[in-house]
């Protein structure tokens, strides 16, 4: 039986692209809602019934633990969830960052939930759902939400999308693939098997001082014989990584 209770939210990055708002602020304590970004990845894994969330920072960003440990708003998370807090030695990517809090993962499957990925309305159905699909599946599954427009770059999306069953397909790694498939793509959250860190260990070694991303080691993991399947959720899922996509967010949110 699959126990899949741990949760890795990584809130180490730059945030280069948002500076014009964040203006020296951590882009995760952005508000959107009426509530910072990361407080909604930490309503998702409290709901979802996640035991132990590990979030990984780096220096210059402890005022995001400084919230989350003092602010009375987030008592309640405090006492639902056993919270632990990684640093981001080197800056590495994503993978160095999922890597620096893998030792609260114990060689278990994990949840990976960017705090730039808002879930609207889940209450923990995305986090759930994912959790199912591995213990029926017994693979790594990322969450798929329909692509915008402007969201066909073959750089971004080096998987193809092979339709498994309902609502579950089959990620293949195709470098030449231009389209994501039935009009989908990868969003920032994801079930991760024990074989994905081992993954970041040797992607890590080989390319040094370059950075590492979470699909680099799903294209390896699938390279290697793994299956990597991809999950198709109803919820709407808000890139706020992005100035669009926080200015949609907040058009969207900051009105209800």
């Amino acid at each position: 039986m699959f126990i899949v209770d741990t949760m890795i939210i990584p809130a180490a990055g730059f945030g280069t692209r948002m500076q014009e708002f964040t203006r020296g602020k951590s882009k995760e304590l952005l508000d959107v809602g009426g509530k910072p970004a990361i407080q909604y990845a930490l309503e998702e894994a409290a709901a979802a019934g996640i035991r132990v969330v590990g979030i990984v920072l780096r220096k210059g960003k402890e005022e995001i633990g400084d919230y989350i440990i003092h602010s009375k708003k987030l008592s309640w998370l405090r006492e639902s969830l056993d919270l632990h807090f990684f640093h981001q030695q080197t800056m590495n990517g994503e993978c160095g960052a999922i890597l620096a809090a893998g030792e609260i993962v114990e060689h278990r499957p994990f949840i990976v939930h960017y705090p730039d990925n808002i879930i609207l309305n889940s209450q923990g159905l995305v986090t759930n759902s994912l959790r199912k699909g591995y213990i029926e599946l017994g693979s790594d599954l990322v969450s798929l939400v329909a692509a915008g427009k402007c969201e066909n770059h073959p750089s971004s999306q080096p998987m193809s999308m092979e339709h498994a069953f309902d609502e579950v397909y089959l990620l293949e790694p195709r470098m030449e693939t231009r389209h994501f498939s039935a009009g989908l793509r990868t969003a920032g959250v994801y079930v991760a098997s024990p074989t994905f860190l081992d993954a970041c260990s040797v992607l890590l070694q080989k390319k040094e001082d370059k950075e590492v991303r979470d699909r680099d080691v799903h294209c390896l993991l699938a390279e290697q014989g793994h299956q990597i399947y991809g999950l198709k959720v109803k919820t709407k899922i808000l890139d706020v990584g992005s100035p669009k996509g926080y200015l949609e967010a907040r058009k969207l949110l900051d009105d209800n």
